[in-house]
C-alpha cells in the first residue's frame, strides 16, 4: 500500500539542483489522512512496522503515525501542513529539499503482509 502526498513524479526535481526561483507559498495547505484498514482473511499484519515519523521547521509540519488497532486492522494517520512562507533558492535547499526528501520516503512506504 503506498499512499503519497509527494508522488513520483516531482522525487527529481526535490533536490533543489534545478530549482531557479524560490519558493513562494502565500497560503497554508494542510492535508490530513487516516486510514484504517482491515485484512482479508487468509493474511496477517506484518511483525514489525514502520517507526513514526515526525518532520518540522518554519512554514512546514509532517507527521506519520502507523499502528495496530486490533489483531487484524491496521491504522495509518498522516499530517502535512506547508505553507505562509517565502524562501530564496539557497534557503529553499538548504532546508526544505532534504525535508520533502523525507516525506516522499516516508510517505512511499511499502507494507507487505503475511499469507497464512
Amino acid at each position: 500500500m503506498k499512499a503519497a502526498v509527494i508522488t513520483d513524479e516531482y522525487s527529481p526535481e526535490l533536490s533543489g539542483e534545478n530549482r531557479e526561483y524560490g519558493l513562494l507559498l502565500p497560503h497554508t495547505a494542510d492535508y490530513k489522512t487516516s486510514l484504517e484498514i482491515t485484512v482479508p482473511a487468509g493474511y496477517a499484519l506484518p511483525d514489525s512496522l514502520p517507526e513514526p515519523v515526525e518532520l518540522k521547521t518554519r512554514g512546514f509540519y509532517y507527521n506519520r503515525i502507523v499502528a495496530k488497532q486490533g489483531p487484524n486492522t491496521l491504522l495509518i494517520k498522516r499530517d502535512f501542513n506547508m505553507g505562509n512562507l517565502e524562501t530564496s533558492v539557497r534557503i529553499y535547499n538548504r532546508r526544505f529539499a532534504s525535508i520533502l526528501k523525507q516525506v516522499h520516503e516516508a510517505d512511499n512506504l511499502e507494507l507487505v503482509l503475511k499469507k497464512l
